[in-house]
C-alpha cells in the first residue's frame, strides 16, 4: 500500500464518518435505544466502508482497519459537534425571541436572555453537567462522560465487526483487486460430484440442492477458487472452498461448460 493511496483512503474514511454523522444526528431525535442505536450506526458505517474499499480496490488490511477506526471516531466527534452547532443556533433564535418579547412586554417577561455556548469544550461540559435521563436514572457529569465513551466503543466495535471479516477476503497483490464471483449457479447431484472430485471436496454422502461459485481476481493472475454449497441428509447447510491449480481450473471450466450447454447452469 503506497502512501498516496493510504492517505486518500484515510481522508475518505474521515469524510464518510462526518457525512454519516448528519444522518445519525437526524435519526437520533427519534429516541432510539442507546445501545441498539450505537451498534446500528456502527454497522451502517462499516457496510459503507466495505463498499468503499472494494470500489477503490484498497487491499492493505492494516490501512483498512486504521481507516475504519478513524471513520468511527470522526463520526462520533462530528455528532457532538453538530449538536453543539445546533445548540448555538437554538440559543441565538431563543435570544432573538427573548429580546422581541422584552421590547413588547417589558418587565413582564421573566427569565434571562439565552446565551450561546462559548466554545465546543464548554458545550460538552455543559451537556455533561445537565445530564440526560437513562431509564429511571438521571446521569450527569462523570456518568455522561462514561456514557459517551461506551457509545464510542460500541460504534467503533460495530464498525470493525463489519469491516474486519470483509477485509479478510482474498485479495490479489499482483493486479491489486479483490477476488469476486465470476460464475455461480445450481447443479444437479452428479455434476456436483464431478466438481467435488476435481477440487478434492468431500460432499459427505448425499448432497441436496448443491450450488457452486467460482471466484477470481480481476486480472485472472491468481488461483481460482471453487466454492460448493449443499444440504446434507440431516438438513445441515454445508460449504467448502478449494483453490484450483491451472489443470484443475481447466477441468472445472470444462465441466461447467458442459452444464451450460445442457441448459442446467443457472445463476
Amino acid at each position: 500500500m503506497n502512501l498516496p493511496r493510504a492517505a486518500l483512503w484515510l481522508a475518505l474514511c474521515v469524510i464518510q464518518g462526518a457525512l454519516l454523522a448528519w444522518a445519525a444526528t437526524a435519526v437520533e431525535w427519534l429516541r432510539a435505544p442507546l445501545v441498539v442505536f450505537s451498534v446500528l450506526v456502527g454497522a451502517v458505517l462499516g457496510a459503507t466502508l466495505v463498499g468503499l474499499f472494494r470500489l477503490l480496490e484498497i487491499g492493505h488490511r492494516s490501512t483498512i482497519l486504521t481507516g475504519a477506526v478513524a471513520a468511527a471516531l470522526a463520526m462520533i466527534a462530528a455528532q457532538h459537534y453538530i449538536a453543539y452547532r445546533l445548540a448555538c443556533w437554538q440559543a441565538r433564535d431563543d435570544a432573538a425571541t427573548y429580546l422581541l418579547a422584552k421590547r413588547m412586554f417589558g418587565d413582564n417577561v421573566l427569565g434571562s436572555q439565552p446565551v450561546p455556548p462559548d466554545d465546543f469544550a464548554t458545550y460538552l461540559r455543559w451537556r455533561a453537567a445537565r445530564g440526560i435521563k437513562v431509564g429511571s436514572r438521571h446521569l450527569q457529569d462523570s456518568g455522561i462522560w462514561i456514557l459517551w465513551l461506551v457509545d464510542a466503543a460500541l460504534v467503533t466495535a460495530a464498525t470493525i465487526g463489519i469491516v474486519f471479516p470483509a477485509a479478510r477476503r482474498p485479495y490479489c497483490d499482483h493486479c491489486r483487486s479483490w477476488y469476486r464471483s465470476t460464475r455461480r449457479g445450481a447443479v444437479d447431484a452428479s455434476r456436483a460430484a464431478e466438481l467435488a472430485a476435481v477440487a478434492g471436496i468431500d460432499l459427505s454422502g448425499s448432497a441436496q440442492a448443491p450450488r457452486y461459485r467460482l471466484v477470481a481476481c480481476r486480472g485472472g493472475c491468481g488461483p481460482t477458487g471453487l466454492e460448493l454449497q449443499w444440504i446434507d441428509k440431516e438438513g445441515r447447510h454445508l460449504s467448502a472452498r478449494r483453490w484450483l491449480d491451472s489443470r484443475a481450473r481447466n477441468d472445472v471450466a470444462a465441466c461447467l461448460d458442459h452444464i451450460g450447454s445442457s441448459g442446467s447452469d443457472r445463476s
